[in-house]
């Protein structure tokens, strides 16, 4: 896609689709370069996922429509099969849940509502190391969720493995993922409820590990059905024996959970993941019910260091209060060996890009953001190692605060967080008040060297065709770019259509909104 009026030649690399941008640098502690004043978020939270329900006041599209699905399933669940689809007009490959709604007519309208806050969280969050929602189609028979294709099997496969167990430090490496992914739903309040093997899936497989897990290709947090977000300060019961009984907490088997505690039961689960994943068993039940010294002090754990016991017997405490949080297991000494300071120090022209996104003009910064949300994870480690050293640092909430405290950091992690903090209202695309990843890799996108790989590898996960939207920069607050917008967008959102580009003023829609409300842009 090429802008006009952009007079710098530097080029980025988008799958084929950006081939410019401008990359104007500036002086680390220099002057700001010029850019608009950012007066309100350039879109809504979720606002990048369209939609079409039964309900939805637009002229909504069909599965078919869009897609060609497979005819032979992935998978089954308990409502409805899981297919391969392939995008009509780009080639790119997902993940379709298809879910009966005759499946839900013998509940109540409760236990209904598991599938649209299934929906609705989905829409919400956004972590490399959780599913992408892409969209969602429903017809008289099916609910459909379009997600991210993650074919490199589930993480039980790697734990059932019959030759030889995993080292520390592979476990390691996969644990610092499925944390980062909780403590992204942790902070907002979100209990996924049903953390297992199952539930975490690799985007790809990479033969050349087999049997062991694959390196490059990221862990994937799947299903979220189960899932619940609750209001800030809510106290109260759980609902009981929600999840797989073999990694249930005890206090969620008995009927026990307060919402008070509600994120250790999934502290628990994770727990019983890392117990299978370095022994190929589930711990002694004899934990339900009493302190993990003894356990932990057998013969049998002399074979594994003192930081991975103690880590274990900080998740596997039957009393909720006695286990670590996601943010506090983030820190955990154990983790250390996971650490992978040599790839995101690699990362040393993100500030240019940063610099270089915050000058543009809210239309190109919009499409930069929608097209985020097409990368292939798998081509950006650097740069989703610097998200996770970011996280870290953090506790979970790039926040302006945050930051700040970050730029003390020497090297390339302190000089990001300087960037990021100077120019966060315009890199926080959504007003979250957090960097979130697709936020990030947007910025990142204006850069000479590329973090993602070109559009002639044939499984990128973005193939859409060259679009040339004309008309200037200057002229993004007029009207006349409403139309240009729309186009850009029923692209980069795979025609799905229902945009509505608002010119600034109109009263921003708030998170709460309806799922099947119509999206606004606002162009800055």
């Amino acid at each position: 896609m090429l802008f006009s009026g952009c007079t710098d030649t530097s080029s980025c690399v988008l799958g084929g689709c950006l081939t410019q941008c401008a990359n104007r640098q500036a002086p680390t502690l220099g002057p700001l370069p010029t850019r608009p004043v950012i007066s309100r978020p350039l879109c809504q939270s979720g606002s990048l996922i369209q939609c079409h329900l039964s309900d939805d006041s637009q002229k909504g599209f069909s599965l078919g429509d869009i897609y060609k699905v497979d005819t032979e399933p992935l998978g089954s669940g308990t409502y409805g099969e899981v297919l391969g689809a392939t995008h009509k007009k780009t080639g790119a490959r997902r993940a379709v849940k298809s879910v009966d709604k005759a499946s839900f007519a013998k509940f109540s309208k409760t236990k209904r509502d598991f599938l649209w806050r299934e929906l609705d969280i989905l829409r919400h969050i956004d972590h490399p190391n959780i599913v992408r929602m892409y969209e969602a189609f429903e017809d008289d028979r099916y609910i459909y969720l379009v997600l991210e294709l993650c074919d490199g099997g589930d993480l039980l496969e790697r734990v059932a493995a019959p030759v030889g167990r995993m080292s520390e430090s592979e476990a390691a490496m996969l644990f610092m993922q499925m944390l980062g992914a909780v403590q992204h739903l942790h902070v907002r309040n979100i209990m996924h409820r049903d953390l297992k093997p199952e539930n975490f899936l690799f985007t790809c497989r990479e033969p050349d590990r087999a049997p062991m897990p694959p390196k490059s290709a990221p862990l994937k947090l799947i299903d979220f059905g189960l899932s619940r977000r609750l209001a800030e300060g809510t106290t109260g019961d759980m609902t009981p024996r929600i999840g797989t009984r073999e990694y249930m907490s005890p206090e969620a088997a008995s009927g026990a959970a307060k919402t008070e505690k509600a994120d250790r039961s999934d502290m628990w689960s994770l727990g019983v993941v890392l117990h299978t994943m370095l022994t190929g068993h589930f711990p002694n039940k004899n934990l339900q019910s009493q302190a993990p010294d003894d356990y932990f002090a057998a013969s049998f754990w002399n074979k594994f260091s003192n930081p991975a016991r103690d880590l274990l017997k900080s998740l596997l405490h039957y009393k909720p209060a006695s286990r670590l949080s996601s943010t506090a297991a983030m820190k955990h000494p154990w983790l250390l060996i996971a650490s992978n300071a040599e790839l995101y120090s690699t990362a040393t022209n993100i500030p240019d890009a940063i610099r270089s996104f915050s000058s543009m003009q809210g239309l190109r910064r919009l499409v930069l953001v929608a097209a985020a949300r097409e990368i292939d994870d798998r081509e950006v480690a650097a740069l989703r190692s610097l998200f996770q050293k970011l996280q870290h640092e953090s506790d979970g909430s790039i926040c302006p605060v945050a930051l700040q405290e970050l730029e003390k950091t020497e090297g390339v992690v302190g000089e990001i967080a300087f960037e990021l903090r100077r120019f966060f209202d315009v890199v926080d695309s959504d007003g979250s008040g957090t960097i979130d990843w697709t936020e990030l890799v947007a910025a990142s996108l204006c850069t000479s060297n590329a973090f993602v790989r070109s559009s002639t590898d044939e499984d990128s996960n973005f193939e859409g065709a060259n679009i040339e939207v004309m008309g200037s920069a200057a002229g993004a607050e007029s009207v006349e770019l409403d139309p240009l917008c729309f186009r850009a967008f029923d692209l980069l959102s795979h025609g799905n259509g229902g945009i509505i580009c608002n010119r600034p003023g109109l009263e921003c829609l708030s998170e709460s909104s309806s799922l099947t409300a119509p999206r606004r842009w606002f162009l800055t």
